[in-house]
């Protein structure tokens, strides 16, 4: 069996059939979580809307600066190599329908306190909001590729180049460009200082389209024959999504101090404003810098190495090495992996992948191949299982599996 370029992030397969007049349809899941500080059982319980306790609040590894990337994707598709195509021998060509919902978070520790544990421990001292980034995506894709394969005696080339037609679903993006909060040491007031920039899309339904793109995908393998070497690169989604013209920009800098409530009579406490804030003196604040227009935002584009050498072990353990890193996604490292996948024969092949960086830290995943009936493709895979183990001391979770007929 062929190693395969599969990655934490990837979404997009390109097992592309070399055999000429050979046709290939499939569906593929994949979902991940993956943080740098957030272990997988309190991320599941937020998830959840679950009781948080202060002992799952302190497991955390919370740090001066957090990250959280998670993404969920949905792709059918059918890949086709015909005798000849355009007068071209060795051409075939790609269509697939994808649905990609993709968030990521970066936050401080001192927001992480704020949020879960109250102002009280930041009495006479200010908490530091600054560089506090939320960004959400959701986007529909038509896929469209066409490849080419090139071999010889000594050397075998296959590329592949997809454009994708792109409507939008939905989108936020919250970016605290600089913020703090002060709590004097008595805790009679607080002072807050923010400069916001805020976008976002008008509705969220799944039937939404509030945005239109384009993107393009490459793809290029190498394999030297006689060194059973492969050097495969993707570069996905170089492209952009325009939402529309009833969306939402903000940009806010604004301070706001509080001093407290005077209460002489608390039976007859009447809320009416606090000290000249109130809730629509607030929300005015908000509203006046708000504006509709249309804005242009770029997609995440994934780029990712691999170099695999094959044949190890009677030609049964195949040995690669890769690198992944998304831009456009608050991604603060790029994932390293390697992987270890061993053919038991040429239907069934698992695979070992430690790895470590991205969003996460360390990570161990393994996966299982298995082709049945000589046409039917299965593969299962997780590139961390820790989260199924040890949920308090793990910080990522990822499940991909795909489904493939070829005939």
């Amino acid at each position: 069996m062929n190693a395969q370029e599969s990655d934490v992030y990837n979404y997009n397969t390109f097992d592309i059939p070399l055999l000429s007049n050979t046709t290939e349809t499939g569906a593929v899941y994949n979902t991940f979580l993956s943080t740098n500080s957030i272990n997988y059982k309190f991320a599941n319980a937020l998830k959840n809307n679950r009781y948080i306790s202060n002992d799952l609040k302190k497991s955390n590894n919370i740090r001066t600066d957090n990250f959280i990337g998670n993404g969920t994707n949905y792709n059918v598709y059918l890949i086709s190599k015909p005798g000849k195509m355009f007068n071209f021998s060795n051409v075939g060509y790609r269509i697939g329908i994808n649905y990609s919902n993709f968030s990521n978070f970066s936050f401080t520790n001192d927001f992480y306190n704020l949020v879960f544990y109250g102002n009280k421990m930041f009495a006479g001292k200010a908490a530091d909001l600054s560089k506090c980034k939320i960004n959400q995506l959701k986007y529909y894709e038509l896929q469209l590729g066409l490849f080419h394969n090139h071999k010889s005696k000594l050397s075998e080339f296959t590329f592949y180049y997809g454009i994708s037609l792109i409507g939008g679903q939905s989108y936020n993006s919250f970016y605290i460009k600089r913020g703090y909060l002060y709590t004097s040491e008595t805790g009679e007031s607080i002072y807050l200082y923010s400069n916001i920039d805020y976008s976002r899309t008008q509705s969220h339904n799944i039937k939404d389209f509030n945005g239109f793109g384009i993107s393009t995908s490459f793809y290029g393998v190498y394999k030297a024959i006689q060194k059973n070497i492969l050097l495969s690169l993707a570069i996905d989604n170089i492209g952009a999504i325009r939402w529309k013209s009833n969306s939402v920009l903000m940009h806010t800098d604004t301070t706001i101090h509080f001093e407290g409530v005077g209460i002489d009579d608390i039976l007859n406490f009447e809320p009416s404003g606090y000290n000249g804030l109130t809730k629509d003196s607030v929300i005015d604040i908000i509203d006046s810098k708000e504006h509709n227009t249309s804005f242009i935002r770029p997609l995440p584009l994934r780029i990712n190495l691999c170099f695999t050498k094959m044949s190890f072990l009677n030609e049964k353990l195949n040995l690669s090495a890769g690198v992944c890193y998304y831009l456009n996604a608050n991604q603060p490292l790029p994932l390293f992996y390697t992987r270890f996948e061993y053919a038991f024969n040429n239907k069934l092949a698992v695979n070992i992948q430690p790895s470590d960086g991205g969003y996460s830290n360390f990570m161990f995943g393994m996966g299982l191949s298995y082709n049945f009936r000589n046409n039917f493709f299965l593969r299962i895979a997780s590139n961390n299982i820790l989260g199924l183990i040890t949920p308090k001391q793990s910080f990522s979770q990822n499940l991909f599996c795909s489904f493939a007929y070829r005939f």
